[in-house]
């Protein structure tokens, strides 16, 4: 069972929280990560990544975290 995007949406509208932002993985349903893995893997590196290696996010003492370059994995 797919939850629909426009119930998705809903959900996400209701959500409270400083920063957030909602990506639409089509044809992944629940298991996006597995399904679409390279759409998934992109969508990290652009949205959520950016926000975990900013020196803010982590404290005044924090360090950015080491850039480390996508593999692409063939699925056949």
């Amino acid at each position: 069972m797919l939850t629909p995007p426009n119930l998705a949406e809903e959900f996400f509208t209701d959500v409270v929280a400083p920063l957030k932002d909602m990506a639409v993985i089509r044809d992944a349903g629940h298991f996006a990560a597995f399904m679409q893995p390279e759409q998934f893997l992109n969508e990290l590196l652009i949205r959520a990544r950016p926000l975990a290696t900013a020196p803010e996010s982590a404290g005044e003492h924090a360090q950015p975290l080491p850039r480390i370059p996508a593999r692409r994995h063939s699925l056949s």
